[in-house]
């Protein structure tokens, strides 16, 4: 018969393993978002480039052009604070999958001194 705190313990380390697994998955979707906005900043750079380049077309003769760069510009602030926040959210998921690692592999640690020393 196996023990009743093996069995709490047991228990605690699946507790532990999801907690890591759900921080873990926290941390993918901010990397994620992260990267999506700079895609999206370099697209809109890109665009920018095109636009200023081609300084001929009728669009520029027209002043079109300078209400996209306006548009642009406004564009680019939103995509930057947006940016930001999804920086700082990754670094709050990664401090929380850290934290949840450790404990994970504290109590795996523990668990696995505890069954050598047969307890």
């Amino acid at each position: 018969m196996i023990p009743p705190y093996h069995q709490k313990a047991a228990r605690l380390n699946r507790v532990t393993r999801l907690a890591l697994d759900v921080n873990l998955s926290r941390l993918k979707k901010a990397v994620r978002a992260g990267r999506e906005l700079e895609e999206s900043i370099a697209g809109l750079d890109a665009d920018r480039r095109r636009v200023s380049a081609n300084v001929e077309s009728a669009s520029t003769r027209a002043g079109v052009d300078l209400l996209w760069q306006r548009w642009a510009d406004s564009r680019r602030a939103e995509l930057n604070m947006a940016l930001a926040r999804a920086r700082a959210e990754e670094s709050r998921a990664r401090r929380a999958a850290k934290l949840a690692l450790g404990r994970d592999q504290a109590l795996t640690n523990l668990l696995a001194r505890s069954r050598r020393r047969g307890w």
